[in-house]
């Protein structure tokens, strides 16, 4: 028991619930209270004061002094909500909340150190603590040695034993706390050691506001910091009480505005009275009015925020800025589409009062043609009667009459020359020749006025003939080719030189002919190695490359998040002009931000985790047709499993990918698989392709920009890829229409069918309730097909000719699968089964990449190849080493996830990406499980297939262990050629 009559020291902390930023602690050994400390809290009022708590321990009268101090930085955790309840906060995710620390320090000064108590939550069994350790000895022992006043040495509680102290419950209903000196120590290696003596009380926290230290039971523990001890036991007392015992949110100050109380923060000031059973806590209200015995200056609080750069901001600060943007865009959104909604008011009001005027000039010249023509009628046949009346005028008269004829065919003449000077940029010799044709057509004139009069080939206008004046005309239009031919000339190298050397993109490196034409570009697409190229660019120039006179490439994640991410300033460029599938615009070739939103949020719902469910079935059911259609020739069960002739992987994968999306898409399938003359498909495809793939290089040579209207080269380098081009259009625009129509007619087709195409013509915008017109379906459709067709069929070629070999990878995913699923049925989506660059053109005001200002107008894209075989992110990109992946934990793992391009990133990734899973890993595991295959053994030319070839005339192409791939746009290959055996 202890004895109540002992000297105590008894400090109060504050009932109000608000943050006070300055509290004088008293302390009581007798009738008189005198100040002890001074406790400071962080302004909640101060912007440094938010998302954290800190709590510090001043010396009363000498406000530099400070004992000890607090800082908790929390850790965040964001909560989940739908969607749509997203969509509905404006786009903006719930703030983060805070977590409850599970442990906090105290930062003593004077010896410095840390001292740090571990948090124990409550159990079923055991109440909650907080535990710190305390070493014996804080400073140095004096000595005379030399050695021993070494300033790397090191600290004196780093090499002596450690007290343990708890702060523990009384009971489960108790407010009260207790502070223990447990019977434990720990030596400075770390082991505990019990000791003899039981737990000691030198501290209690009453209702957590009051707090005793019993000076007795405090001076019985063997430290040499007795102040270091009580400081730590205040400034725990109070973290406790704030942090643990209030809702997060107060305590680390999350609201957006601190709330006002009306106290003067700075002259708050606590009671301090002693320990006494006989004093009651209301004899505390004497002890405020009582001034210490020296004045208490005003301290200013000290910011132990640290400063905070952009990038190290805590979640809740990133959380609130993103909000204020997200409020700050919105009314920005219904400001300009009140903006646009006045501009198309003001502009149908142009346009009303434009045709009003129209009619109103027509009106009124009409009534002027009905006057002229009344008028013509009156007084046309007395003009007749006087012209026949008049007499015949002697032939001199016909000869004076040649001189005005002359001057109004010369004034002609000059009239006609002088458009051609001024287009060309006239010179005094161009003056001269005008002059000349001018009087070459005056001298023609007189010739046909007068007659011939002379055979002499000399000309003048003395002596004019028709032989002259060609000469004269002639020599006219050869000056005149000469001059146009060289303004041309000096057009083109003012031109180059400005690209070279003035250009925005003159500094960054580049090949030649690319920094002075997108020809560079059209060329590489036309030989269908543009990936290659700039693969080899980013080598030899590096991350940043100029492939055109206004357009860069990053290889580089900064700059590929930069140029497509969710708040990047840049938007699809030109090229997408090409793309479609006629004026109406679909979610891939929309350049306007926001008609790509609506899009996509309608296009989007036929990629819903519902829609997929509702098409697996035909997934699988083309899948299985797949995978007969490559064991067709693999022997039967009557002839021993044996392995069958080579079947070409590539060509079955085309079909299959077509199959798919057609019967996803229009309810119908091309059934290319089972049907050979259906397979007329694919080379529209391919034509389709390669023109886009070459138009995307040089939009402006492909009918895109102002000279759209005459120009395209598409007609004179692809013969017949227009015709083929607009063969598949018509078809793909009959199929959309038969789908529509029976879609419409039949409601119950809309419950027995339930695929991307229904749900996307159904598909209803959440704002607008609008649904997409037909030509807008249509658009859609041909991107879908156009996408849907390639791509999987690309991924599902390139594994099995990696895996045919790589035994090691075969085999283990052989086993893998096998192992996992029982029969090929089971094998469909689940958990189980889951375990080319286009530009974009910056927006107004430009953006910057990778370091670079890209000026408005001007584009930059990523090409995917080369950033999946960046040795940045992936180490030897070229071998095949599946196992980069799968090690989550690993770097190598997050630079390749972080690297990874494949489906394009941020808003305009693709839709379709979880289709082309489903496909992909359908297709591989039901193959894998159905049969074994191999690289084919004879003849042995059969096996490269696929693959490049050390001789080839393209140093990008003998690679022999890459998978060889034809940029079309999407991607044209050849082979695996694999042999397969069933089960």
């Amino acid at each position: 028991m202890l004895d109540e009559n002992l000297p105590t020291a008894a400090f109060y902390l504050s009932n109000d619930k608000k943050k006070q930023s300055n509290n004088v602690l008293f302390t009581q050994h007798g009738n008189e209270p005198e100040p002890a400390y001074t406790l400071r809290r962080l302004d909640p009022s101060e912007p440094s004061s938010r998302n954290r708590y800190a709590v510090a321990l001043y010396d009363p009268y000498i406000p530099d002094v400070l004992y000890g101090e607090v800082l908790i930085i929390p850790e965040w955790t964001q909560p989940t909500l739908s969607a749509e309840a997203i969509r509905q906060n404006g786009g903006v995710p719930p703030p983060p909340e805070p977590i409850m620390p599970s442990q906090f320090t105290v930062h003593l000064y004077n010896p410095d150190q840390e001292i740090i108590v571990r948090h124990k939550p409550k159990t079923w069994n055991s109440q909650p603590s907080w535990e710190f350790e305390m070493p014996q000895q804080s400073f140095k022992q004096p000595s005379n040695s030399t050695l021993d006043q070494v300033q790397s040495g090191p600290a004196a509680s780093d090499v002596t034993p450690k007290l343990k102290f708890v702060w523990r419950k009384d009971g489960s209903l108790s407010k009260d706390f207790a502070c223990y000196l447990s019977g434990k120590t720990t030596t400075p290696d770390g082991r505990k050691k019990n000791n003899k003596e039981p737990d000691i009380t030198i501290s209690i926290l009453k209702g957590l506001r009051e707090i005793t230290l019993y000076e007795p039971n405090l001076y019985r523990v063997e430290m040499e910091d007795f102040k270091g001890l009580e400081v730590v036991l205040m400034l725990g007392a109070v973290v406790i009480r704030d942090v643990f015992f209030a809702p997060l949110k107060d305590a680390f100050n999350v609201f957006n505005s601190p709330t006002s109380s009306g106290v003067n923060l700075a002259t708050a000031e606590v009671p301090v009275i002693p320990n006494n059973n006989t004093r009651k806590p209301a004899a505390a209200a004497s002890a405020i009015s009582i001034p210490p015995r020296q004045p208490t200056a005003t301290i200013p609080l000290r910011d132990t925020r640290p400063l905070q750069s952009q990038q190290n901001l805590d979640p809740r600060t990133k959380w609130e800025m993103d909000a204020e943007n997200a409020r700050i865009k919105q009314h920005e959104d219904i400001a300009r589409r009140e903006r646009r909604r006045k501009a198309e008011e003001e502009e149908r009001r142009t346009k009303k009062l434009l045709e009003a005027e129209q009619k109103a000039q027509r009106k009124k010249q009409a009534e002027v043609d009905k006057e002229t023509e009344r008028l013509k009628k009156m007084y046309g046949k007395e003009d007749e009667k006087s012209r026949q009346q008049k007499p015949n005028q002697p032939s001199h008269a016909h000869h004076h009459s040649a001189g005005p004829a002359i001057r109004v065919s010369s004034h002609n003449a000059a009239s006609t020359a002088r458009p051609i000077h001024a287009a060309i940029d006239g010179t005094s010799l161009f003056h001269q020749f005008a002059s000349i044709a001018a009087a070459s057509s005056t001298s023609i004139f007189n010739v046909l006025s007068r007659g011939p009069t002379t055979t002499s080939n000399s000309f003048s206008p003395r002596n004019p003939t028709i032989e002259g004046a060609k000469k004269h005309i002639q020599l006219f239009e050869v000056v005149r080719w000469r001059i146009e031919s060289i303004n041309i000339f000096v057009y083109i190298i003012t031109i180059c030189i400005y690209r070279l050397f003035f250009h925005p993109f003159a500094h960054i490196p580049g090949p030649f002919f690319a920094r002075l034409t997108d020809a560079y570009g059209l060329y590489h697409a036309w030989r269908q190695d543009t990936h290659l190229a700039i693969h080899s660019l980013h080598l030899t120039y590096g991350s940043v490359v100029r492939y055109g006179p206004s357009r860069i490439l990053v290889n580089d994640v900064q700059g590929m998040k930069e140029i497509y991410g969710y708040n990047a300033n840049f938007a699809k460029g030109k090229a997408y002009e090409v793309m479609r599938f006629n004026p109406v615009q679909s979610v891939f070739n929309a350049t306007d931000k926001h008609m790509h939103r609506r899009k996509r949020r309608l296009v989007g719902q036929g990629f819903s985790e519902a829609a997929l469910r509702a098409s697996e079935d035909c997934v699988l059911r083309h899948v299985d047709l797949f995978v007969g259609c490559l064991l067709d020739a693999a022997p039967s069960q009557d002839d021993n499993y044996g392995w069958g002739s080579a079947k070409d992987v590539s060509i079955n994968a085309n079909y299959l990918a077509l199959d798919i999306i057609t019967d996803l898409v229009f309810g119908k399938s091309t059934d290319a698989l089972s049907k050979p003359d259906n397979r007329k498909y694919r080379p529209m495809l391919i034509s389709t392709g390669h023109r886009m793939a070459m138009a995307i290089q040089m939009p402006q040579a492909f009918r895109a920009g102002k000279s759209g209207q005459w120009l395209d080269l598409g007609t004179w380098i692809l013969k017949n890829a227009d015709d083929k081009r607009a063969q598949w259009a018509g078809m793909l625009r009959g199929w959309v229409m038969e789908r529509i129509k029976s879609e419409m007619a039949a409601a119950v087709e809309e419950s027995e069918r339930r695929d991307i195409m229904s749900t996307i013509i159904n598909a209803t915008d959440p704002d607008t309730g609008e649904k997409l017109s037909p030509q807008e379906i249509g658009a859609e459709a041909f991107t879908l097909v156009s996408a849907g067709a390639d791509t999987t069929a690309t991924a599902i070629s390139a594994t099995v000719w990696y895996l045919s070999r790589n035994p090691s990878a075969y085999n283990r995913l052989v086993a893998e699968i096998r192992s996992r699923f029982s029969s090929v049925q089971e094998i469909r989506a689940g958990p189980t089964l889951n375990s080319s660059p286009l530009y974009r053109e910056a927006g107004r005001g430009g953006a910057v990449v990778y370091g670079v200002y890209v000026p408005e107008g001007y584009e930059a894209a990523c090409q995917g190849y080369a950033l999946h075989h960046n040795e940045k992110y992936y180490p030897n990109p070229f071998s095949y080493y599946p196992e980069r992946w799968l090690d989550h934990d690993s770097p190598v793992a997050a630079d390749a996830k972080t690297a990874f391009f494949a489906f394009s990133y941020g808003v305009r990734n693709c839709a379709g990406i979880n289709l082309a899973y489903l496909e992909i890993n359908l297709a591989i595991a039901r193959l894998i499980w159905s049969a074994e295959f191999r690289a084919p053994s004879h003849p042995s030319n059969l096996a490269k297939v696929g693959g490049g070839d050390p001789n080839a005339k393209e140093p990008l192409r003998r690679r022999e262990d890459e998978y060889q791939l034809y940029d079309i746009f999407a991607s044209e290959k050849e082979g695996p050629m694999l042999e397969f055996r069933r089960r």
